[in-house]
């Protein structure tokens, strides 16, 4: 959506949304789940990477550090079969002091798996809490980022604006937060009943 708009969005959320379906390593999907698991490798190849280190910048929040945090992702980027997805899980391991990974079942399948970060915490539901503050705490960092780098020169301007008129933008920046809240609520509370679904399906 930074690049290229509402067009290149919908276009990676399908890639996204194919993945999520069909890329799974299984007989039923194993020939046509390939096509699209790679070209979502390839679209979340920098963003991944983006997304790792703003979740490490993201630590403090979570009474994590940032140098340690950053030294961890490199260590473990490369402990998942997505040349991707370590980068974001071994940063918020990093930053929580948990450990991800390891040993476990998938539809009835014991599968072991490269763990990630160090196991300073023991895994509890207080972390899912955590995880989501470093996701949207990494979300606000890019915004600041590219509205710093892309934006600024743009609305130089605006500070000479007229008071009448800086009210009227107040307003629609109060507006625009109070339905932001209000979006991260009810993510918030989408992922927690995902999370609570999973968790009742590995048990």
């Amino acid at each position: 959506a930074v690049i290229g708009g509402a067009p290149l969005a919908i276009m990676y959320k399908a890639v996204n949304t194919m993945d999520s379906m069909l890329g799974y390593l299984n007989e039923k999907y194993k020939y046509i789940g390939f096509f699209p698991a790679k070209i979502d490798d390839v679209f979340n190849y920098i963003p991944a990477r983006i997304t790792g280190v703003l979740i490490c910048l993201s630590a403090p929040l979570v009474k994590g550090n940032i140098i340690e945090s950053l030294k961890i992702m490199i260590r473990d980027r490369k402990n998942h079969k997505s040349p991707n997805c370590a980068y974001s899980e071994a940063a918020a391991a990093a930053a929580m002091g948990i450990q991800l990974g390891g040993t476990n079942v998938y539809f009835g399948e014991v599968i072991y798996k490269p763990t990630l970060g160090d196991k300073k915490k023991e895994l509890n539901e207080d972390h899912i809490n955590e995880c989501i503050k470093l996701m949207y705490a990494a979300e606000v960092l890019f915004m600041l980022i590219y509205f710093n780098c892309i934006y600024w020169n743009n609305y130089k301007h605006m500070l000479q604006l007229p008071i009448i008129k800086w009210q009227s933008i107040f307003n629609i920046i109060h507006n625009y937060l109070y339905k932001f809240v209000r979006w991260i609520k009810w993510t918030k509370k989408i992922l927690c009943q995902k999370l609570i679904l999973r968790l009742e399906f590995l048990h």
